[in-house]
């Protein structure tokens, strides 16, 4: 497929990678958000 356009993606864990780890996360009182992890997700999703 010469010329086809490739689409990227990227896989991330969520425990202690985007939040804060906790035993089980069941409840979204408990979710945390790492500091820059909501920017670092943004320029991911960025298009050029």
């Amino acid at each position: 497929m010469a010329g086809a356009k490739v689409k990227r993606s990227v896989f991330l864990d969520r425990d202690g990678t985007i939040n804060e780890e906790v035993n089980y996360l069941c409840r979204v009182e408990d979710f945390r958000l790492l500091p820059n992890a909501a920017k670092a997700i943004f320029l991911l999703n960025r298009h050029d």
